[in-house]
């Protein structure tokens, strides 16, 4: 009988005046992708799970919902919306590159509920697709930075870091697959003490020894690519610190590298990034609002080799992190005559109708 009168964990409800703010968001969201040429893009919320375990590895697909259809078939709520993007644009026969693609809806994952972090979500997002070059994720990072500036946002902080230049260092070091998984955990747990053991036996020189317990917080501006310069000297890392100098630099020249950092710890639990990756933060929130990369591989997975770039934000993050109270409501005026009501209804007019008991 209890389970009758609760909501299963990890759901939720919104209400007026909640509903109305998310609602609001997401308009101001869907302007700001709209004013950049991205087309709406709505997809399923069910598909095949093998779908989401050939994109996205291991790090969701234990967080997967999954059920057996009908038909025999494993089927899953979706856990990532990118993953069926890249799935319908691998399908479509279109060569009109890039391709401009923007979404909102729900995502479903199996996590442990706290502040923060929800089994049901909902994602508003864009993909670049069809672009390999750093304009393309200048202009993604440019629309996300709109976009949440336009929901009302005023403190952001865009960390980025490069898939790349963890993956040069663990090839250089040849710590093989199961070693290179450890030390990408610890990192992202910015576990110094963790490194420093898993380290330990390798014969590295000192400098470098130092660096790999310094990364978990190796973050800042301009001077950390810099001082990682004079450490990395495999050409898979350092063409991952050209890549965000040039991103970092174009910032600066359009007066807005003061929201971005450079964070060489940053590394994603997707299986699918390939290059670029950020998270969103503000100041008044203890965990990132939303996030992205480059996934030049994920496409291929379906059929269809492009490179692509994108992002997604939580709007029950960004909710949290506005603080925003509901818009004034204009008073409306009480009626019981359905005719006036009409009338005021044609005119946009406010009106709440009262009946006798």
């Amino acid at each position: 009988m209890q389970k009758l009168r609760t909501l299963a964990p990890g759901v939720q409800y919104l209400k007026d005046p909640d509903s109305r703010i998310r609602r609001i968001i997401l308009e101001r969201l869907r302007e700001t992708f709209y004013g950049w040429s991205y087309q709406e893009l709505v997809l399923p919320i069910i598909d095949y799970a093998e779908s989401f375990q050939i994109a996205l590895g291991s790090a969701v697909e234990e967080r997967m919902y999954s059920f057996v259809g009908r038909d025999g078939s494993l089927l899953a709520l979706r856990p990532d919306i990118t993953t069926l993007v890249a799935k319908v644009v691998a399908a479509d026969a279109t060569t009109d590159l890039p391709l401009r693609l923007c979404y909102d809806g729900e995502v479903f994952r199996h996590e442990n509920p706290k502040a923060g972090q929800q089994r049901e979500f909902y994602q508003a997002g864009v993909e670049l697709i069809g672009s390999d070059s750093p304009p393309a994720e200048i202009e993604v990072l440019l629309v996300l930075l709109e976009a949440l500036a336009r929901a009302g946002l005023k403190s952001i902080i865009i960390p980025l870091g490069h898939a790349e230049f963890f993956n040069g260092i663990v090839e250089s070091l040849d710590l093989g697959r199961e070693m290179g998984a450890a030390l990408k955990n610890l990192v992202d747990h910015k576990d110094s003490w963790g490194i420093a053991q898993t380290i330990s036996s390798l014969d590295i020189p000192q400098a470098e020894r130092d660096f790999l317990k310094a990364l978990p917080r190796l973050a800042g501006r301009r001077e950390v690519l810099d001082r990682a310069e004079l450490v990395v000297k495999n050409q898979r890392s350092r063409e991952a610190l050209e890549r965000l100098a040039k991103i970092f630099d174009e910032f600066s020249a359009l007066g807005v590298a003061d929201r971005f950092l450079i964070d060489l710890g940053e590394v994603r639990d997707l299986d699918y990034y390939t290059g670029l990756i950020f998270k969103v933060y503000s100041e008044n929130l203890g965990f990132e609002i939303g996030g992205g990369g480059r996934y030049d591989s994920l496409i291929a997975k379906f059929g269809r080799s492009l490179p692509a770039v994108g992002f997604s934000v939580g709007l029950e993050r960004l909710m949290t992190a506005l603080l925003l109270r509901a818009p004034a409501q204009a008073s409306a005026e009480r009626l019981q005559d359905f005719r006036v009501a009409m009338r005021l209804r044609q005119q946009n007019k406010r009106i709440h109708m009262e009946y006798g008991s």
